[in-house]
């Protein structure tokens, strides 16, 4: 899924079913607030954790993103050395400390 340039859809053979997304809160096409909104109310979409890396550190925006149960609300960093550490990290957390819903023990 590319939450800029698609909206959230179920899972196929072709486009199998993400363990994570990461989502932006402006993108140009479909804005990433909706996306999550989508991915929530599908239940075939809605355990997968979800983080917003937005620029806005707007109170209302990080809210909103909670309030539509998001995982995980980051301000992007303007230094791109600390960006890229934020991003390291956060790959780190979600893909390999957390325990995901597609790779939980039953």
């Amino acid at each position: 899924m590319r939450s800029c340039s698609c909206v959230a859809r179920r899972p196929t053979r072709e486009s199998p079913r993400p363990i994570s997304s990461c989502l932006t809160s402006t993108c140009p096409r479909v804005g990433g607030f909706q996306v999550l909104a989508q991915m929530k109310g599908d239940p075939a979409l809605r355990r997968i954790p979800v983080v917003i890396l937005s620029s806005s550190a707007v109170p209302a925006d990080v809210l909103k993103g909670y309030d539509m149960h998001a995982n995980c609300y980051l301000v992007k960093s303007t230094d791109l050395a600390e960006f890229f550490a934020a991003v390291k990290q956060l790959h780190k957390f979600w893909l390999g400390t957390a325990i995901l819903p597609s790779r939980a023990p039953e």
